[in-house]
Formats: structure tokens, sequence, C-alpha cells
């Protein structure tokens, strides 16, 4: 039987004290009945023990629902016999709502995953399959006004395969994942791996500067994330320069940061808040391929890690792209081996 009850554990319950603690059953029976059981048989096993902790939904009298956390703590008496159950009762109500929401859009970002993956790429490899076909059947018969037509529809399709990968990459990237700890410099080393064929078309010069930490994060979307900064750093370079990147970490008393410096062509400093927004270009296509979406899929992943991005950089004296990591997340790889 409930002796004490404040007036937060009223307005939770919808409930008078009078009525909680005249009836031994009365804040059980608030309890909504689909867990009215459960509550009853987790207080019965664990309060007496060690206490307990449960979340359930309470009714109100116009049926309204709340979602409770409920606590309780063993009172015992000097010789160690309990005597009573304290406990704590919290209103989880919008946390609830909130969880509610995070779930349904998660499922709407896999809904969209499938959809990127297979119901708008089928279209586009039919396409690219019937353009091939023309020209192998037909390529005889084709005068050069076709061939220019059929080049710039697999240009178009490439360019819409691109921007489907990028949005499925974007998509990817969420809450929830499991962080767990992941060397830096494992994830530059397979970036690089992954771009050798740029590296070596392209003629760069890229360095890694001294050892890079171990963070708490998600290895898969830290390499999504450095592979875009890197493969910009190849991208955006003046016609005939070699690109030049480094790779490297700096430290301070409260973060340490993980940058990538090039040479290249450079950003204009009133733009370098929006060049991390989805679709946001700043060159021609022509001039310099690309999507619009490899830089927000950098602060999409560094927002999963807490973390912040930014850029240095000025027209022509090229960029240091930067993703600051809090370091009450980082280990040091001395202290993780």
């Amino acid at each position: 039987q409930l002796v004490y009850v404040n007036s937060a554990f009223e307005r939770i319950w919808d409930r008078t004290a009078a009525e909680l603690c005249g009836r031994p059953q009365a804040w059980l029976e608030a309890i909504h009945p689909d867990e009215r059981e459960r509550v009853a048989a987790a207080f019965r096993e664990k309060a007496a023990t060690g206490g307990f902790a449960e979340e359930f939904r309470v009714l109100g009298r116009d049926g309204s629902e709340r979602w409770v956390y409920d606590r309780g703590f063993p009172v015992r008496d000097d010789s160690g016999q309990v005597v009573r159950i304290a406990g704590i009762a919290e209103d989880v109500t919008e946390r609830k709502k909130a969880e509610d929401a995070l779930r349904q859009s998660n499922e709407e970002l896999e809904t969209l995953v499938q959809s990127i993956s297979h119901d708008l790429k089928a279209p586009l490899r039919a396409i690219e399959g019937f353009a091939e076909a023309l020209v192998e059947e037909y390529g005889a018969a084709l005068d050069s006004r076709a061939r220019e037509y059929l080049g710039l529809m697999k240009e178009g399709v490439d360019r819409m395969d691109a921007l489907l990968n990028d949005l499925l990459q974007h998509a990817q990237i969420r809450h929830g994942v499991r962080l767990e700890p992941v060397d830096l410099g494992q994830v530059v080393r397979a970036v690089l791996r992954n771009l050798e064929a740029e590296i070596e078309e392209t003629g760069a010069d890229v360095r890694v500067e001294g050892p890079l930490p171990i963070v708490d994060g998600h290895r898969a979307t830290l390499e999504m994330m450095v592979q875009n900064l890197v493969g910009n750093a190849l991208k955006f370079v003046a016609p005939g320069e070699r690109p030049q990147v480094v790779i490297g970490c700096r430290e301070d008393a409260t973060s340490r940061t993980l940058f990538v410096r090039d040479r290249g062509i450079g950003v204009d400093p009133k733009y370098h808040e929006r060049i991390f927004a989805i679709f946001e270009r700043l060159h021609d296509r022509s001039k310099y391929p690309g999507t619009g979406v490899g830089l927000a899929i950098v602060k999409k992943a560094a927002a999963l890690h807490g973390a912040q991005v930014g850029v240095e950089s000025r027209p022509g004296e090229g960029s240091t792209f930067w993703v600051r990591f809090p370091r009450r997340s980082v280990r040091q790889v001395a202290e993780a081996v």
C-alpha cells in the first residue's frame, strides 16, 4: 500500500494522494491493462530484494496514456529487513514520442534507400542497355548526330547513377548505429586503396602526416566521410596541375582535428558554409563533375560522431577541410594497444 506520494506523482497518475494511498491496488489499476501483470510481477520479484525499474503506460481518467519510467528501491531497517519501498516515477511521454518519431523516420528512410537501390536504378540500367544495343546492332547505320545523342544519353545515365549513389550514401548515414573504437589511420589507408586509380591517373602526391588517433565511430561511415574529402582534393585542381594532398591531425586541449589539405583552386570564404549543403555546386559540371552531395555526406557523417566540420580556404590558395572530434570521444593509439 502506498503511504506517501507527492504532487508530481498525483499529476502523472491523474489521481489524488488520498485515492492512491487509500486503496492498496489503486496505483496498479491505473496502469494500462496490457502491462499491468508484467509490472506487478516485476514489483513482486524485484522490489523487495534489489529494487526494480520498469517503463509502462498509465491511463488518465479520460483514457489518455502517459509513459512512466518507475524505479523502486528497498528501504531496510537496522537488521537488514525491507520495511518499505521508496520510488521515483518519471513522466517520459515526450521521450517515447520522440523515439516513435525517430523509428518512423528510420523506417521511411529505409524505404527511400530501397527505392534508390532498386526502383530508381532499374530504369537507368534499362536505358543504358538499350543505348548499348543500338550502338552494337545499328552502329554502322548511325550518323554522327545520332552517335552524339547516344553519347549524351550515356553521360546523363552516368550522372544520374552517380547522384543516386551519393543520395544512397547520404540516406544510409543515420543515428542509432553502434560506435566502437576505430583507428583513423586504418580508415585513411583503406580510402587511399579505394582511390588508387584516381591517384595514379592524376599523378597526385598524397602524404599522411604522423600517427592518426583512434575515435569512437562507425568505420564504414568514417571511410565514406574521408573518401569524399580526399576525392575532392584530387578533383578540384587547376587544369594541368598535379594534386598535392596532405592528411593529418592537429590537437588542442579539447579536441583532435582530422584535416585534408590541398593546393587546389580554393573556395571563396563567402561559400564556406554553403558548400556543406546538399546539392550545392560552385563550378560548372563540365569543368568539375560531381553531384553536389559529397560535402553534405561529410557534414552528416561528422554529426553522427558528435564532430564539427569546416574549411579554411581562399581562391587560388588551396583548401584545408577539417573534422573536429571532441577529445572526450577519442583514444590515442598508444592507449588502445
